[in-house]
């Protein structure tokens, strides 16, 4: 399990430095944060379930993202449907999938 931390570019940009993936890691959630998801070429779809805030007192189920193979894949982090962070469950061929949480900044 790990916590990944938030890649905060300049405007002149940033190198993104990607962790592999793991069940339980920990993405933190807030406005202008995505997960960038990037699944190689010949790998197979990915997925990545993400368990949202219970609405009206009723319990949500997980939003379940697929990532085809050879695609890069953002998804929003908003605090609002995920709370202040998100514990991650992937399905998939992990070992050569890379992921960073980033902001862009004027957001």
């Amino acid at each position: 399990m790990a916590t990944y931390s938030i890649q905060n570019p300049s405007h002149t940009g940033l190198q993104l430095a990607p962790v592999v993936p793991a069940n339980n890691d920990v993405a933190p959630c807030g406005s202008g944060l995505g997960l960038l998801v990037t699944n190689p070429a010949a790998n197979g779809t990915v997925t990545v379930s993400l368990p949202m805030l219970p609405s009206d007192g009723v319990t949500v189920g997980p939003r379940v993202v697929s990532v085809p193979q050879a695609t890069s894949w953002l998804i929003p982090l908003p605090s609002s449907v995920y709370g202040a962070s998100a514990v991650l469950t992937y399905t998939g061929t992990l070992a050569t999938v890379g992921v960073s949480v980033i902001t862009v900044p004027g957001t």
